[in-house]
């Protein structure tokens, strides 16, 4: 088999992991429709603990296995053993977590403040199994320098959920909400099956071409390897899904002591999870896979103790985060009801309201939150990595003590305002902890001013076509595109980005022409 180079295989990961993570974040669109606001409410609040429980069996482990399989292909022992004990481990221990979910179905369900979502717990047990082992597999896989079964696997994943998702979830729905919100997770546990079978079937065809002569490790020590190696990141990986989870138990509970029924607090909980940060989630999720294929380059700078390059790489990535986020987060708020309004026409109309409120709230984390990510990207590229969870933890901890005092105060709205808080001390102490690490950046402060002054220039002109043109589609899609075009002119004629900074991103050698042209006092 012929291999990939580093540069190489991580331009592919991140072409598939692009298509995938729009796929996921467009999945719960047509999803909100199939099972309306309690539905999604319900379907988020199992997804929370599924979630949380990923976090505790899988963690940091599949980084640890990458890390240990390319380490024992170097030393020319087996690396095959490293995929066996992970197995072992995060299989067993994933059995025992989906048992428990089972048992404890009950006691999970009352704590969250919805009896009803008992009965999906049974559904998503297993997929924390399948997930468990697929993902040693793909850990494995990427540690032989062979993206190619994960990157297929995540598109099988997202694409399965897609198709069986909504499809049981409308064929079901019609005996009751809950029984749609089984159809949708049943989804997702055949999607994980589906995927696991994969890469399963192409470990087994691909077993010789591993297959080498060598002594194998000790398997105690190369569980002590996994272990030592994996549990940073676990940890760093275990914070944000468990205040998603916590945010379920505010926002139904506190709603519920408010005087609110238990439908009404969950369709309120589905209107924020589900529905608005569906929204909000895909800017950041296009602006943080773009900039992140920046992060290796990092993480060779700090090998090599190149400061400059730290500092120039990094400018670029959270310019290019800072782009796409900010124009979002500004065509979210200018359009915002008729955002609701397309995506969402089966919402009832205090649902629409409640909506179109949350997202123009929540509109302003957008930028935030990718800067957040992109900064905790790069300190975990300078190996940094405990910082991160010192500010996540930082970070969580005043985000459910904002919402829990705000929800009581300003309903489900308190929880846009949480997660602001978030959002905007999350960035601001990675991107401090950032900047110790690599020095000042002037010249990026000046970039960020002239991005954040276009961006207002565009807010004025989207709200012009959102007062004048009245038809929901019109508005968006011409005030979208005439936003847009008047956007990247704007951004190539102020220089924003300088020589090759932007070499491998995609329409960039466009983008160079246009500002060579407009800048032609430059030239």
């Amino acid at each position: 088999m012929k291999r990939r180079t580093m540069a190489g295989n991580a331009a592919l990961l991140s072409v598939f992991s692009i298509i995938a993570k729009v796929i996921s974040a467009l999945y719960r669109v047509p999803l909100t429709s199939v099972l309306g606001a309690e539905g999604m409410g319900m379907y988020q609040l199992v997804f929370s603990i599924y979630a949380l429980i990923l976090a505790l069996t899988t963690g940091g482990i599949p980084v640890a296995v990458s890390r240990l399989t390319s380490e024992n292909n170097t030393l020319k022992k087996d690396s095959r053993i490293v995929l066996k004990n992970a197995l072992l481990s995060v299989v067993g221990t994933s059995v025992v977590l989906a048992a428990f979910l089972c048992v404890l179905s009950g006691f999970v369900a009352r704590i969250q403040g919805n009896e009803g979502v008992k009965s999906g717990y049974y559904v998503i047990a297993p997929a924390v199994v399948f997930v468990g082992a697929l993902s040693m597999f793909r850990g494995w896989f990427q540690g032989n320098n062979d993206v190619i079964p994960t990157a297929v696997s995540g598109l099988f994943e997202q694409v399965f959920k897609l198709a069986f998702g909504l499809t049981l979830a409308k064929i079901l729905s019609k005996y009751g909400v809950i029984y749609g919100v089984i159809g949708a997770l049943s989804g997702v546990m055949i999607s994980e099956f589906v995927a696991l079978i994969y890469i399963v079937i192409t470990y087994f065809s691909r077993g010789k071409i591993y297959k080498i002569n060598a002594v194998e490790s000790c398997d105690k020590d190369v569980r002590n390897a996994i272990l030592k190696t994996s549990v940073v990141f676990a940890i760093a990986g275990f914070i944000i899904p468990f205040s998603q989870f916590i945010d379920g138990i505010l926002i139904v509970n506190i709603l519920k002591a408010s005087g609110e029924s238990i439908s009404l607090a969950t369709a309120k909980y589905g209107l924020y999870s589900g529905t608005v940060m569906s929204v909000v989630n895909m800017p950041v999720v296009l602006s943080v896979a773009l900039s992140v294929a920046i992060v290796p380059v990092i993480a060779s700078a700090t090998a090599k103790r190149d400061i400059d390059e730290i500092r120039k790489k990094g400018a670029t990535a959270v310019k290019l985060a800072l782009v796409i986020s900010m124009f979002a987060a500004v065509m979210m708020f200018a359009f915002s009801d008729k955002i609701i309004a397309v995506l969402y026409p089966r919402l009832n109309r205090a649902e629409t309201q409640t909506a179109v409120r949350l997202l123009r709230i929540i509109s302003f984390t957008v930028p935030m939150g990718a800067l957040r990510e992109i900064y905790a990207s790069m300190i975990m590229a300078i190996d940094k990595t405990g910082k991160i969870i010192v500010n996540n933890s930082f970070s969580v901890a005043l985000k459910i003590a904002v919402t829990a005092i705000c929800l009581s105060y300003f309903n489900v709205y308190g929880a846009g305002y949480g997660m602001i808080a978030f959002s905007a001390v999350g960035v601001i102490l990675n991107a401090r902890d950032f900047y110790i690490l690599s020095g000042k950046n002037l010249k990026l402060v000046k970039n960020v001013s002239t991005i954040a002054v276009i961006n207002v220039i565009m807010f004025l002109l989207a709200w012009a076509f959102d007062i004048y043109i009245k038809n929901p589609i019109l508005s968006l899609a011409t005030g979208f595109v005439v936003a847009s075009f008047a956007y990247v002119v704007a951004a190539a004629f102020s220089g924003v980005f300088d020589g090759d900074e932007l070499s491998g991103v995609p329409f960039s050698k466009a983008y160079y022409k246009l500002s060579q042209k407009l800048r032609f006092w430059e030239s």
